[in-house]
């Protein structure tokens, strides 16, 4: 049995080990967030007829909840190695999770679009007469077969497949893809960032623009 006098040295010991753990760092870089801006405003490649146009002033649209492929639901900046796997930059996230980045531009790059009465995102509580669902298939930086992470430059390349459906019969308008991609500079931060932002725009403008030219030409709009 541990008498007394010698339980008080041994339990300082231990408290004064632990204080010691408290105060070491761990070997994880802090991570840096990264957000990434919507595409400007891309006009029609011709104008539309003024009753079209009048029909999608009045019309309002939801960008629902992105679904993700395999291994890009989470918040890292992803990197897919030569051998096709992904791979992540260390201490690099987007400010939330990928499909919620998305969605969130996806939805100011409409909006910016400017032709709809509403656009709304998942969680808007408003009922309206159309809704876009994006899937995310790439939203990765790309090294080439024979590159190496250490030298080679990737190519990022966005890509995401879209279903455009009518809440009034739950029926699909239309079912396209919209991709982009940019090459960094050089292979670090500072350049692969604004290279994601350059494929997420080229990819997000395609989207606005499809999705314009398919309610367009809509032959059963929604009835009101």
């Amino acid at each position: 049995m541990m008498h007394s006098r010698t339980a008080v040295p041994l339990l300082a010991l231990l408290a004064a080990l632990l204080a010691g753990c408290s105060g070491l760092r761990s070997r994880e870089p802090q991570a840096v967030v990264f957000t990434l801006r919507p595409p400007a405003a891309v006009a029609p490649a011709a104008p539309l007829a003024p009753e079209v146009a009048s029909r999608l002033g009045a019309t309002s649209l939801q960008v629902l909840k992105v679904m993700p492929q395999p291994g890009y639901a989470g918040d890292r900046v992803l990197l897919r190695l030569a051998d096709q796997s992904l791979s992540h930059y260390a201490g690099a996230r987007w400010a939330d999770n990928l499909p919620r980045v998305i969605e969130s531009l996806a939805a100011a790059a409409l909006r910016a679009d400017g032709g709809l009465r509403s656009v709304q995102d998942d969680a808007g509580p408003f009922l309206t007469d159309y809704s876009l669902r994006l899937t995310v298939r790439r939203f990765d930086a790309e090294l080439a077969p024979g590159q190496d992470a250490r030298e080679g430059t990737p190519t990022v390349r966005v890509a995401f497949d879209c279903v455009l459906g009518r809440r009034s019969d739950r029926s699909v308008v239309a079912a396209f893809s919209a991709e982009g991609s940019a090459r960094p500079a050089a292979h670090r931060m500072g350049d692969v960032i604004p290279a994601f932002e350059a494929a997420a725009q080229a990819a997000l403008a395609s989207v606005a623009a499809q999705t314009r030219a398919a309610l367009a030409a809509d032959s059963a709009p929604p009835r009101r």
